[in-house]
């Protein structure tokens, strides 16, 4: 026949506390309760088979409900499972009255006194025939005993530092780790005024919990860990302190000190560099741009009519220097003594300018400059002729026709 598992067994060890009838000694069901917070017990269930055969009375060992007349199999904590039956009328003497889960349903069953072993509670009320003692940081109720002997397996009859006598306690020291959790591990913590640090225990049936892994909180420092466990690494540590960060024949900058994980604290801050002309102080000797003493000046570039005026700039690629005027685009040279092609010369596709040329003939002839004409577009004598005269015989052609004397 198989035992009961170690669920059904967590089970039962969550079992609430039913109230007894304190003139007679024997629970009743009349006057049992399931405590509030506390869960009820559970039966084993139909998990295992039972072995062939008819089944067995209340009182013989089981390892499910269906073995059990009644249909009722219970864990007697540590030894084994035990067929009961429900409360009815009242419960053996080392029996008591308790909530139990059966099948999703409760029922009120006679449960074996011994099922008092690391059960919760809050009081020595809550526990028969024992004490609610502390027991891994919990209190958990422990049956009271003379001997070893009168314990089930894993349990020692053991002297209790908070009340007279002995109780049986889990020789773990923990009800929570037994052979079946053996090497079952569970979270814990180290939590001091700096922070909590989280790590495991793992379960020895000998000894219980192994001592909590989590180390203790401490200052955070600038190491690239997370001393004070609050799942930040170097948090808060940075100072704000003032920090130079010099290259030698180049300049020193300031800066300031930040944390930079494992390799400590560093300076953060400008790299000084050789100057450039970007309106950066880049060398950190106070002024920008000191090598390039034109920037801001004057500046042109074109000729003729492309001519612009501008100022001395930093170039955007950080080059250097250049002038911010743009030359104007040339155009067509026209007669209007203008560089309108921008090509370092003015009118040169009317080379007669500024030539002599002469208006008129005989008398009226009249002498003058090639200038441009007023649409730009040609040249002509800047001269006017004079006025025609009468013809007379004196050798010169007065009536400015081209003929001297005509006429006579």
């Amino acid at each position: 026949m198989r035992g009961p598992t170690r669920l059904t067994r967590v089970a039962w060890l969550a079992m609430g506390l039913a109230a007894c009838d304190p003139s007679s000694g024997v629970p009743t069901p009349d006057a049992s309760t399931t405590d509030a917070g506390v869960g009820a017990d559970a039966a084993l269930g139909d998990a295992s088979l039972p072995d062939a055969g008819p089944p067995a009375a209340t009182g013989s060992p089981c390892g499910s409900n269906a073995e059990c007349e009644s249909g009722y199999c219970v864990d007697a904590a540590g030894t084994g499972g035990v067929c009961t039956r429900e409360c009815g009328d009242g419960c053996p003497a080392d029996q008591s009255c308790r909530d139990v889960d059966v099948g999703g349903e409760t029922r009120r069953l006679c449960v074996p006194l011994l099922g008092d072993h690391c059960v919760r509670c809050a009081s020595d009320a809550e526990c028969v025939g024992g004490a609610c003692l502390l027991v891994d940081g919990t209190r958990h109720c422990a049956p009271s005993c003379t001997s070893d002997a009168a314990c089930p397996t894993g349990y020692a009859c053991t002297p209790s530092s908070e009340r007279e006598g002995s109780f049986c306690q889990p020789v773990s020291g923990s009800c929570s780790c037994d052979a079946a959790m053996a090497g079952a591990t569970r979270t814990c913590l180290n939590e001091n005024a700096i922070g909590t640090c989280w790590g495991e225990q793992t379960c020895d049936a000998a000894t219980g919990w192994s001592a909590c892994t989590a180390r203790e909180a401490t200052e955070e420092t600038c190491d690239g860990t997370d001393e004070d466990c609050d799942f930040a690494i170097d948090d808060g540590v940075d100072t704000g302190t003032a920090c130079e960060i010099t290259v030698a024949g180049v300049g020193t900058c300031m800066g300031v000190e930040v944390c930079g994980g494992a390799d400590g604290f560093r300076c953060q801050g400008q790299m000084p560099t050789a100057e450039v002309c970007n309106y950066i102080d880049d060398d950190c000797d106070g002024t920008a741009d000191e090598d390039f003493p034109t920037i801001g000046d004057v500046c042109e570039t074109g000729v003729g009519a492309c001519f612009a005026f501008g100022a001395i700039r930093c170039a955007a690629d950080g080059s250097g220097p250049e002038c911010s005027a743009v030359a104007g685009a040339p155009g067509t040279e026209a007669c209007n003594n203008r560089d309108d092609d921008c090509d370092g010369m003015s009118d040169e596709d009317f080379p007669s300018v500024g030539g002599g040329c002469a208006a008129g003939v005989g008398a009226c002839e009249r002498f003058g400059t090639v200038v441009c004409r007023a649409d730009e577009a040609a040249t002509e004598c800047s001269a006017t002729p004079g006025a025609p005269g009468t013809e007379t015989c004196n050798y010169v052609d007065d009536d400015c026709n081209g003929t001297v004397d005509d006429g006579f």
